[in-house]
């Protein structure tokens, strides 16, 4: 560089405001859901990890299950239709058959039975019923001791021993009932004793031992029931024939002392009775309707002409119409004529002879009615005085007549009880033979050939399936909750972000050789990628690199992209001058002069004659001060002027000296890590850039990982081109 940048026009600056970023809006679900074999291939070393860890941890557990054989025997209950023991009736046994066999298998689940079994097979002698106490550690041996010295202290040697003992079979009991399967077949009276032991022998012995113990114990039950129901009926018996003796004495003196039957008693009196009752509700219904046509003329106040009564003479019935017709006539006449017509005084005067007459006839009719009333009170009178004296003498019956038919009676009732308890005393000895529960064993257990449950290996590849879908589970939870960002599709929603392409993920070696590849013009991947962007940039800008673009990223995204950026710009013939923003602790001598006094910053310009790249290293502190930012726009103007491309490599934008640089700078390119920028952290530069009035902004990945990106399903140009190479390969 020649010419010092010195003069010129600046770039108009923009004020930052310290207000917070207005929202964005938001996008799709952060986890595009695709199947389970694209989620297996991008995660698969994930998946691949858990499920063996998985079977790290089961394998002990596999190795260290120890084999044991498993003996079963089915057994059929048959209960016997006897009768119950307490009730003579019949009909509850069906109600019991259910309960019946729910209680011998809770019999069987019973500590009496399980102590039966541990004493026949002698399970307290068996390490694997009866195992020997493990050796205690240290803090074992002095918890036992202090244990011992509080015994010995509160309680005998008698106590201490049968605690022991009662430890002891306590542990015996647990492995039993572990080892001990009952279960009953669905609606069926068929249960199933399964018994698993390390000995095969034993293990086909005790299901059959369970069998042959509780038919035996059955039995013994049984027979001590007979014998208890027996000496109940026998007491039950005597007092009822006792009972009996009683009423047929009692049933004798009564019938010497009244000597009366029951034919001295009749029934005709009550007959009487019942129909006298019939008669007065008669009686008391037709005077009930005698009240409505009394009460109706009663309150005919002097206008006959206006109670229609129900049932009354035709007399009656006739005078009230001609009374109404002379009314209607009279009326009608007024209405015409007026009070002056001749035959007005006539006609009312004819009017109050027919309602005289009709007043008559209805006093008539009432008297009638009334007498009819009367009649009906006395033939009351009459019956309720009859029915008084029916009443008494029933009572005189009934006291003096003794109630022989009920003593008959409770004497026939004793009896037939009486015989029914002889009948099933001697029906319950009969069967004092017969259990009411037979016990078939339908299948007995045999000694097992092979062990029981799963063998080792299905265990293995049961535990290595857990892993796999412990692993493909972990896998999907990794997806949900990773929002980095892998492609420009996934912040199609930031309007203000251009793509412009894509850059691989390079080696250590390759980085190191990129400056010396670009100017070489070597073909390869890199350098393809690194032109594209160069060429989207220009579409991007109106077919034209951008006069002073400042790369920048997020934490370290863009360090080296300015400058291969820079190497690529020089390699098609351009001029290219590469600032460098640098932390206040590492700028050079002439970076800090520079900012000390904002002077030429054109004397601080470094040559590279091998690149040929124009180099500048600031201080970030550089921007913090107007004037300074003044003399920055002057050396864009002048580096524009010469015809250079000016790069700037700032820091991240999370810091505001950033921010700044880009209102001064013609475009900003946004650099995001593949897999490793997350989005919301694209979505607040975005937001902080939008506030700065920095309406475009281009976007680049860079850390791209070709063979997992076409993995995600997206249609951007890696996935497209990997899809076209497989389709040409086929």
């Amino acid at each position: 560089m020649t010419s010092p940048f010195n003069v010129g026009t600046p770039n108009k600056f923009i004020s930052l405001s310290s207000a917070a970023p207005e929202p964005l809006r938001g996008h799709d679900g952060d986890l595009k859901f695709l199947s389970i074999f694209a989620l297996f291939r991008r995660r698969w070393k994930l998946v691949f990890t858990v499920a063996f860890i998985t079977i790290l941890i089961a394998l002990p557990l596999i190795l260290g299950k120890e084999v044991t054989y498993s003996g079963q025997a089915r057994v059929l209950y048959i209960q016997s239709k006897t009768f119950d023991l307490a009730q003579p009736r019949q009909d509850i046994i069906s109600d019991k058959e259910e309960l019946e066999v729910e209680t011998q298998i809770q019999r069987l689940w019973s500590r009496d039975m399980a102590l039966a079994v541990i004493e026949r097979f002698n399970l307290d002698e068996r390490e694997e019923f009866n195992p020997a106490p493990e050796e205690a550690g240290p803090l074992g041996a002095l918890e036992d001791a202090v244990r011992g010295f509080l015994l010995s202290q509160f309680s005998s040697d008698e106590l201490e021993e049968e605690d022991a003992a009662a430890d002891d079979t306590n542990t015996i009991l647990l492995n039993y009932y572990g080892a001990l399967s009952i279960s009953r077949q669905e609606d069926i009276d068929v249960v199933t004793i399964s018994f698993r032991s390390e000995d095969p022998e034993l293990a086909a012995a005790i299901p059959n031992a369970i069998a042959e113990i509780d038919q035996t114990r059955s039995d013994e039950r049984w027979q001590a029931e007979v014998k208890g129901a027996t000496e109940w009926l026998d007491s039950q018996i005597a007092a009822a024939k006792d009972q009996l003796e009683s009423t047929r004495a009692l049933l004798a003196e009564m019938r010497y002392r009244s000597q009366l039957t029951l034919e001295n008693a009749t029934i005709d009196n009550r007959d009487r009775i019942r129909a006298i009752q019939e008669e007065l509700d008669q009686i008391a219904r037709e005077r009930f309707d005698l009240r409505e046509p009394l009460n109706a003329i009663s309150a005919t106040n002097g206008s006959p002409e206006t109670m229609v009564l129900a049932d009354e003479p035709p007399t009656v019935s006739n005078l009230r119409k001609d009374l109404q017709k002379k009314q209607q006539e009279l009326d009608g006449l007024l209405s015409t004529f007026g009070e002056r017509y001749d035959g007005i005084a006539s006609r009312r005067a004819s009017i109050e002879a027919l309602r005289s007459e009709l007043s008559g006839e209805l006093a008539r009719y009432g008297k009638s009615l009334e007498a009819r009333d009367a009649d009906l009170d006395a033939r009351a009178r009459d019956l309720e005085r009859e029915f008084s004296e029916l009443r008494t003498m029933l009572e005189t019956q009934r006291l003096a007549v003794p109630d022989l038919g009920l003593l008959i009676k409770t004497s026939v009732d004793q009896a037939e009880a009486v015989s029914k308890l002889e009948l099933h005393r001697e029906t319950l000895v009969a069967q004092s033979h017969i259990s009411p529960m037979r016990i078939d064993i339908l299948s007995p257990a045999t000694v097992p050939m092979a062990p029981s449950g799963k063998s080792r290996k299905s265990l293995l590849l049961g535990a290595a399936f857990a892993g796999l879908l412990l692993g493909l589970t972990a896998a999907a939870i990794r997806e949900m909750r990773d929002h980095t960002v892998r492609s420009h599709e996934e912040l199609s929603y930031l309007d203000q972000f251009v793509p412009v392409g894509f850059l691989p993920k390079l080696r250590r070696q390759e980085k190191k050789n990129l400056p010396e590849t670009i100017r070489s013009r070597a073909r390869s991947p890199v350098t393809e990628w690194l032109s594209d962007t160069v060429f989207m940039i220009e579409c991007a800008d109106d077919g034209t690199f951008p006069s002073s673009l400042l790369v920048v990223g997020t934490e370290e995204a863009g360090n080296r992209v300015s400058e291969w950026l820079a190497m690529e710009l020089i390699a098609t013939g351009r001029q290219v001058l590469l600032v460098d923003v640098v932390a206040g602790h590492h700028g050079h001598g002439a970076g800090r002069q520079a900012n000390a006094d904002g002077g030429q910053l054109s004397r601080q310009i470094l040559h590279n004659p091998e690149t040929g790249l124009a180099r500048l290293v600031l201080d970030e502190n550089f921007f913090r001060d107007a004037q300074t930012r003044q003399s920055f726009d002057d050396l864009l103007f002048h580096a524009h002027a010469e015809g250079y491309v000016t790069l700037v490599d700032g820091p991240s934008l999370h810091d505001g000296v950033a921010i700044r640089i880009a209102q001064h700078v013609a475009r900003t390119l946004l650099v995001m890590r593949w897999g490793r920028t997350q989005r919301p952290e694209a979505e607040l530069l975005a937001g902080l850039l939008g506030k700065a009035r920095i309406k475009k902004v281009f976007s680049l990945i860079t850390d791209v990982n070709f063979r997992r990106h076409r993995l995600y399903g997206f249609t951007d140009r890696i996935s497209l081109a990997a899809r076209g190479r497989q389709k040409v390969v086929r």
